[in-house]
């Protein structure tokens, strides 16, 4: 049997929502994340970004993707194959 992760308050090692107590899902993900999940080079995502093929936002120096991003690559690479 598998038990969940605890901290020293024996609350889970997921984030929370406020009220209701749900684990948050991820909205971004760093470009290298993302090329791990799209099954890329961390080079080609960056390139792939830069050149608009895949959408990033970028705060400061920092460049992510929206999770909504990869779920659209993801289901067109599904449809396509």
């Amino acid at each position: 049997m598998e038990s969940a992760r605890t901290d020293e308050a024996g609350r889970g090692d997921e984030p929370r929502a406020g009220g209701n107590g749900a684990p948050l899902r991820r909205q971004t993900f760093t470009v290298p994340e993302a090329a791990a999940l799209l099954g890329i080079s961390r080079a080609k995502a960056y390139q792939c970004v830069h050149s608009g093929e895949i959408r990033a936002v970028q705060f400061g120096r920092r460049i992510v993707v929206p999770a909504s991003v990869i779920e659209e690559l993801l289901g067109a690479a599904v449809g396509a194959a």
